[in-house]
């Protein structure tokens, strides 16, 4: 039997998904564990599956270098400015990191905001772009938090968005993110939710199950999981995420069926631009959780 990489009960075989993207049929195991029940690409993709992912046209799926950029970008930001209600203690000034920061929306809006941003991606071509917004001394090329120039206990919080996921070794980030921040400093996570109404229903054809995305957790796990890591809940909900018409083509397209280059061709264009780019939030099957630091005690 197969052995969960987090809990060490056996997993078993809950389905078998194309992957359109990389073309290649990928293996999903469900562990057996009641108090796990992590969903795992296994065997995980290859390092070359994921280099074909990451490279530079995967910001290509997302509008982060066209015409449409600058509302790519800040579309995403009405989606992460919902994380700041939740963060009342976190001040201008404050030191804060995000994990696969990509294009640097994010990092755009925690400059704006006043706070003393760090980022890494493995995506040179993303670090490159979210130069524009922090200095690129504050950024690295790296797909290992364990291998960044900081300093134990020097973070106010570590932001790790729509990122958890796609790690082959989930539970070595939360441990280096444990040992960089400060006592009491922020954890922000989000994550598809395994448990959500939307992957129950839709079994393997929820969005989120691509080779991309090699763990899937559920919200009761990823807490349990965190608290034995020495963090302690704050905030955990369900996450809603700005959306567009022309963003969702983008992805649609890349990911999931060439049929919608017919509606990107044809359809789209004749929808009002501000229709195109009108934004909403949707549900998507994402969790928000916040946790906090307990230090080393």
């Amino acid at each position: 039997m197969i052995k969960c990489l987090f809990c060490s009960h056996n997993t078993v075989l809950s389905f078998k998904k194309y992957d359109k993207y990389l073309a290649k049929t990928f293996s999903y195991h469900k562990c057996t564990n009641t108090e796990c029940k992590v969903i795992s690409i296994i065997p995980q993709p290859t390092d070359e599956d994921l280099g074909r992912y990451y490279s530079r046209d995967y910001l290509k799926a997302w509008g982060d270098y066209d015409e449409n950029e600058e509302f790519v970008q800040n579309q995403k930001i009405k989606s992460f400015e919902q994380f700041f209600q939740y963060l009342g203690n976190l001040k201008a000034g404050a030191k804060v990191l995000e994990c696969g920061c990509a294009a640097g929306a994010l990092l755009k809006l925690l400059a704006l905001r006043g706070y003393e941003a760090f980022g890494f991606d493995i995506n040179e071509y993303a670090i490159a772009k979210a130069s524009k917004f922090i200095p690129r001394d504050h950024l690295f090329v790296s797909d290992d938090i364990s291998k960044l120039p900081l300093q134990d206990n020097s973070l106010d919080a570590v932001f790790i968005i729509d990122n958890i996921e796609h790690l082959r070794d989930p539970l070595k980030t939360i441990q280096c993110a444990h040992r960089l921040l400060k006592k009491d400093g922020y954890l922000i996570i989000t994550t598809p939710d395994a448990s959500h109404i939307y992957p129950r229903v839709l079994w393997k054809n929820f969005w989120y199950y691509s080779a991309q995305h090699i763990h899937i957790f559920n919200k009761n796990t990823l807490v349990g999981m965190l608290e034995k890591q020495g963090f302690r809940l704050c905030t955990l909900k369900n996450f809603g995420k700005a959306l567009s018409i022309l963003y969702l083509s983008k992805i649609f397209i890349t990911y999931y069926s060439s049929a919608w280059r017919l509606f990107d061709n044809f359809l789209l264009p004749l929808l009002p631009s501000f229709l195109q780019r009108k934004v909403f939030y949707f549900g998507t099957g994402e969790l928000l959780l916040i946790m906090r630091s307990n230090g080393d005690d």
